[in-house]
């Protein structure tokens, strides 16, 4: 007989200089790759899903108002990478020019938090369209008396309430978040010199603050007008440390 086979396992993970997806076999886990999005090289890794014991609905909840009571302005300041001067300069395809000095940032842990729990809504909605989506969409209370009754008639009245308080607490930690304003020195964000929203870092009091993925930005103009910008709509872009 010959050597038994091994399974593949395909797991995706992100380039290390681009926002670029690569799919591979886990055993190459480790290895040295050509990202096919920017031909540059980087590491291949993952991370092994662990999967959590379950929780009940009270403890759910509690960790949930930890989370909307931790929502809080940090007092340190993050690290200089430029000077109080840098500035970011785009044109849109409209052709205004805008100068850039500071970028709306969240908190990393927060974001997760928020996506995991939709992840559980999304669990109990299976077979009813959920009316979860990316970060930035603001209907969801609205829609959780519409989908009350068809979570009845797939699941229990308890685990159908259940259900609807998950989606009003998603809505008021979403609702906390945008509250909870943060603008950063486009002098204080990691990558900024890069055109691409989603590798913008600040690290300030060990947390991590990043963009939310929607596709609107808000930044203040040099005049500290607050704006909002579709990142699609930006024909170029430049950083510019020391202006």
């Amino acid at each position: 007989m010959g050597a038994p086979e091994i399974e593949s396992k395909f797991v995706v993970c992100r380039c290390q200089t681009c926002p670029g997806k690569i799919e591979f076999d886990a055993s190459r886990a480790g290895e040295a790759a050509t990202c096919p999005h920017c031909g540059c090289e980087t590491i291949l890794f993952f991370t092994p899903t662990v999967t959590p014991p379950a929780r009940t609905p009270d403890e759910r909840n509690a960790e949930i108002e930890y989370v909307l009571s931790s929502v809080s302005s940090s007092p340190m300041e993050p690290v200089w990478l430029g000077t109080e001067a840098s500035i970011v300069v785009i044109r849109l395809n409209s052709g205004a020019v805008l100068q850039i000095k500071a970028v709306r940032l969240f908190d990393a842990a927060k974001l997760n938090f928020l996506s995991a729990q939709k992840t559980h809504a999304a669990e109990l909605f299976e077979g009813v369209k959920s009316p979860y989506r990316a970060f930035g969409d603001i209907g969801w209370v609205l829609l959780a008396s519409k989908v009350t009754g068809m979570l009845e008639k797939k699941l229990s009245r308890e685990a159908a309430e259940d259900g609807i308080e998950l989606i009003q607490k998603i809505a008021e930690l979403e609702r906390q978040l945008r509250l909870d304003i943060k603008f950063f020195h486009v002098g204080q964000i990691q990558e900024i010199e890069n055109p691409i929203p989603n590798l913008w870092t600040v690290l300030m009091s060990g947390l991590r603050f990043v963009h939310s993925e929607e596709d609107f930005i808000t930044v203040k103009d040099t005049e500290g007008i607050v704006k909002k910008i579709r990142w699609n709509c930006v024909e170029s872009y430049e950083y510019q440390a020391n202006k």
